[in-house]
């Protein structure tokens, strides 16, 4: 990511400033929606709901960063906002030099200024995995997928074009109540998997999904070849559910066929690395 633009890791942040941060901006969305028409704007707003934050001072607030409870904040404001990303520019840049650091939470709530085009894929090729999460996909795709993905640099393409499996992102939970039509059930999945297969003449399939492990079982009944990353407790306290779902992106991303579920953004996200 630095050779894109100046970067630090969050533990040199902590090294080189502090456990403070001068303010936080909790982006949300406006109470009252869009209205009639939609148009560029950001205001201070009461927050909407809770956050992770809570005032100790008169001037100041601890919260949750990154797995630590140990945070300060000098400041802490919830923001309504819709538009792009650059909306925020005018204001960081005049407050600049009161501010040396600025923590902006759900900053998804902003719309990328030029998606899909050359700037967003030069950022997005700079956001290079862990070399030890990738190493452990890569041991795990040569013991259960047979296929050597080599080590590259994180930024290399597949080697013969990926691994000969099919990879499948199979969402569950949540998604089961917020969007049934988007989750087929067990065995739905099992017989487009299967078609998938005899099509395709691959055997081996790669499974990432939030299942319980009774449903993972199940659908192993229903469709032979197939396998998923199960971290060690060693590995998970290393890397956390969010380096853990890292390990299935990569190993998602050098199958040689991916199918996703649909509306998910975990998917999409293999899709871009792909």
């Amino acid at each position: 990511l630095n050779e894109y633009v100046p970067s630090i890791e969050f533990n040199e942040y902590l090294k080189r400033e502090g456990h403070v941060i001068n303010e936080v901006m909790y982006l949300q969305e406006f109470a009252e929606g869009w209205g009639e028409h939609w148009t560029e704007k950001m205001e201070d707003r009461p927050c909407i709901g809770p956050t992770m934050y809570r005032q100790i001072s008169a001037t100041q607030w601890d919260g949750y960063v990154f797995g630590r409870e140990d945070m300060r904040m000098d400041s802490f404001r919830c923001v309504s906002v819709q538009g792009l990303v650059s909306i925020l520019v005018p204001e960081l840049q005049e407050r600049k030099p009161e501010l040396r650091s600025v923590f902006v939470e759900h900053f998804e709530m902003l719309l990328h200024q030029r998606f899909a085009g050359v700037e967003f894929w030069a950022a997005r090729r700079s956001m290079v995995y862990a070399k030890a999460l990738r190493a452990t996909g890569n041991a795990f795709m040569r013991a259960h997928l047979g296929y050597d993905p080599g080590e590259g640099n994180g930024r290399m393409k597949p080697r013969e074009g990926g691994g000969a499996f099919i990879a499948v992102h199979f969402r569950r939970q949540d998604y089961l109540y917020a969007h049934p039509d988007a989750v087929p059930s067990l065995v739905g999945a099992a017989n487009q998997i299967n078609r998938l297969k005899s099509k395709l003449g691959i055997e081996r399939v790669f499974l990432a999904t939030d299942s319980s492990n009774t449903d993972k079982k199940k659908l192993r009944k229903l469709v032979k070849g197939l396998v998923w990353f199960t971290p060690s407790d060693k590995a998970l306290r290393r890397y956390g559910d969010g380096g853990i779902a890292i390990i299935d992106q990569w190993i998602a991303s050098h199958a040689k066929y991916f199918i996703g579920t649909a509306q998910s953004t975990f998917s999409f996200r293999i899709r871009e690395d792909r």
